[in-house]
């Protein structure tokens, strides 16, 4: 697989089906939003819950399933709303992202009961470029 994907891709190792085998991928990334940073990931966590979702132990899988999170990169493009990452920055993203910062479980510490949460597990709401 190649280290750089074209522009537009993003190079990925994923399991098609409950076999788990990893097998190499383009995914095609959506356009970058004016509320979205893209990076280059360059490493990420594996645990044994990733094993089981490529695995679907749970009966709960959807296919595609590239396992990793909690990811670390670099910033590659900014959207035009966004403040306080520049390209070129060394950012890392935890499992969930986008809670809202101002509920009463934003404001409790329990951002991860957040009614506008997103789980950065689903690749279509997480934009990456990843560096294998």
């Amino acid at each position: 697989m190649d280290a750089e994907p074209e522009s537009g891709k993003c190079n990925a190792w994923a399991a098609s089906g409950p076999d788990g085998i990893l097998s190499p991928y383009k995914i095609k990334s959506r356009v970058v939003r004016s509320d979205d940073v893209s990076l280059r990931i360059t490493h990420c966590g594996v645990c044994y819950a990733d094993v089981i979702w490529t695995q679907n132990k749970h009966n709960d899988s959807m296919y595609l399933v590239v396992p990793g999170h909690e990811i670390v990169g670099q910033v590659t493009e900014v959207g035009s709303e966004v403040k306080g990452f520049n390209i070129g920055d060394h950012v890392g993203v935890g499992i969930y992202v986008n809670s809202c910062g101002d509920c009463e479980n934003c404001n409790s510490f329990l951002e991860h009961h957040c009614s506008k949460i997103v789980v950065s597990l689903s690749l279509s709401t997480v934009l990456i470029q990843m560096a294998l």
